[in-house]
C-alpha cells in the first residue's frame, strides 16, 4: 500500500498539475477552514451530460484542490460533454475521519447548490477518487445515499456512480497487513483516542475497542445498503 502516497495515475505529458486555460477556482465552505474547489472549464456550449468530481489521493494527509495530472483526463472528460471539478479536504493529522467526509458532502452540496450556473444536471454526478481519495470516493457516495443518515452525515443526494482507483476499502485489513508506512498513514488519519479517564489496568481494552469501532466508521465495507450507487473498483494485480 505503499501506493498511498502517489496521488494521480501516469502520466506521458510531465505536467504534474495541468489547468487548462479557463480553470477558476471557488471558496466552497469556510468553517472551520477555507476550502476550494478547481473547477475545470466547460467542455460544451449546452447543458453538460454530468459532472465528475476528482479526489486527489495522499494519504488523507495532502492539501489543495488541485488533481495531479489531470492532463490525463481532460480530453476524455471534454469528448464525453462532462464538467470535471476537483475538490480540497481537510487534512489529516489535525483532522480525522468523518471530518474529511464532512468535506467531500459538502462539497457535492455546493455543486448541486449551483448545478445551473455550472450548466450541469444536479442528479448526474460521479466521483473518482484515487488511492485515499477512492476511499473518500466511496465512502462519500454510500453516506449520500445512505437510508440511515448517521450523525455527521448529510444528503446531498445526486452521486450516480463512484469510481476508485487502488483505495484501501479495508482499512481494517490494511492496518492488519499493510507496510508500516500504510499504517501510520492510516492511524493518522483515525480518530484519537482521548478518554484519558480509562482505567489503565484493563490492559488496553478501552482502546482498542475504540479502534475497532473506528476502523468500522471509516471502512466502506460496512457502510455498504440497498441504495448505494453504482461503483467500479479498480486495484493493481500485484498491491501488497
Amino acid at each position: 500500500m505503499s501506493i498511498l502516497m502517489f496521488p494521480g495515475c501516469s502520466s506521458h505529458s510531465g505536467v504534474l498539475f495541468y489547468r487548462p486555460p479557463g480553470t477558476t477556482t471557488e471558496v466552497y465552505k469556510t468553517h472551520p477552514e477555507a476550502l476550494q474547489l478547481t473547477v475545470y472549464p466547460e467542455s460544451t456550449p449546452g447543458i453538460h451530460t454530468g459532472a465528475v468530481v476528482f479526489i486527489h489521493g495522499g494519504g488523507w494527509q495532502a492539501k489543495g484542490s488541485d488533481l495531479p495530472l489531470y492532463w490525463d483526463w481532460h480530453a476524455r472528460v471534454q469528448n464525453a460533454h462532462l464538467r470535471a471539478f476537483s475538490l480540497e479536504h481537510r487534512a489529516a493529522p489535525t483532522y480525522r475521519g468523518h471530518d474529511l467526509l464532512e468535506d467531500t458532502l459538502d462539497a457535492v452540496a455546493y455543486i448541486r447548490q449551483h448545478a445551473n450556473r455550472f450548466r450541469i444536471p444536479p442528479d448526474k454526478i460521479a466521483l473518482v477518487g484515487f488511492s485515499s481519495g477512492g476511499h473518500l470516493a466511496v465512502l462519500t457516495a454510500l453516506a449520500a445515499s445512505t437510508p440511515r443518515p448517521g450523525r455527521y452525515e448529510r444528503h446531498p443526494g445526486g452521486i450516480r456512480a463512484a469510481i476508485s482507483f487502488y483505495g484501501p476499502l479495508d482499512p481494517e485489513g490494511l492496518l492488519e497487513y499493510g507496510n508500516p508506512a500504510a499504517r501510520n498513514l492510516l492511524l493518522n488519519y483515525l480518530p484519537e483516542f482521548r478518554d484519558y479517564s480509562a482505567n489503565q489496568s484493563d490492559g488496553g481494552a478501552q482502546q482498542r475497542s475504540f479502534l475497532t469501532q473506528s476502523l468500522k466508521d471509516i471502512s466502506p465495507i460496512y457502510r455498504l445498503h440497498y441504495r448505494a450507487p453504482r461503483m467500479l473498483l479498480l486495484h493493481g494485480a500485484k498491491d501488497e
